[in-house]
């Protein structure tokens, strides 16, 4: 029989360990270790009730935002100055949940509220967001869109993905991906354009 850190000497350490409860054993005791319904792992809230999840990791970087918003009403921003702001300092907030997890459209549309609110002053909006959006052909104001922004962090671990590097994470996606197909062909179709 081996002992747990036999060969490598590191030991569970169960003050700092936390498990998550699948199933219905939500009231046992096992292994000397703290039970939750909601554990916190990479940056990220695991757990049963999948609403309760994604309020614990959207409503917080979404505070944060309103709270960084508020420091930079304070100060007299131009438009332009508003939305680099929004590229740089507001959107980043999000971009490590938006590469890991798939975003509800909820919190897409509060996140856009909350960027042409921000935007506007609160005021009715003058300039439709797909103008805005839309470079101009001087290339005045070009705000981001926040929905092709995280389908553009998506496409991009498919870009790594398929670089023929061999990190473990690219080994165990492409044995799962091999289960459907030899070397799932779909990644590797000629789709460029002339």
């Amino acid at each position: 029989m081996i002992i747990l850190g036999s060969y490598s000497g590191l030991q569970l350490n169960k003050n700092k360990t936390e498990g998550l409860w699948l199933g219905n054993l939500e009231h046992a005791h096992i292994g000397g270790i703290k039970w939750s319904l909601e554990v916190k792992s990479l940056g990220f809230w695991f757990g049963q009730d999948q609403i309760k999840c994604e309020q614990l990791n959207w409503e917080s970087k979404l505070n944060q935002c309103l709270k960084l918003i508020e420091t930079w009403k304070r100060r007299n921003v131009t438009m332009f100055g508003k939305i680099v702001v929004i590229k740089s300092i507001l959107l980043p907030k999000f971009t490590y949940l938006f590469q890991s997890f798939s975003f509800p459209k909820h919190i897409l549309k509060k996140i856009n509220t909350i960027c042409f609110t921000f935007l506007w002053d609160g005021k009715s909006e003058t300039i439709k967001r797909s103008l805005l959006i839309n470079q101009l052909e001087n290339g005045v104001l070009i705000m981001i869109d926040i929905e092709s922004f995280c389908n553009t962090l998506k496409i991009k671990w498919v870009n790594s993905l398929l670089s023929k590097t061999f990190a473990n994470w690219i080994l165990i996606s492409m044995s799962i991906f091999d289960s459907f197909g030899s070397n799932f062909l779909f990644f590797y179709l000629n789709i460029q354009t002339t």
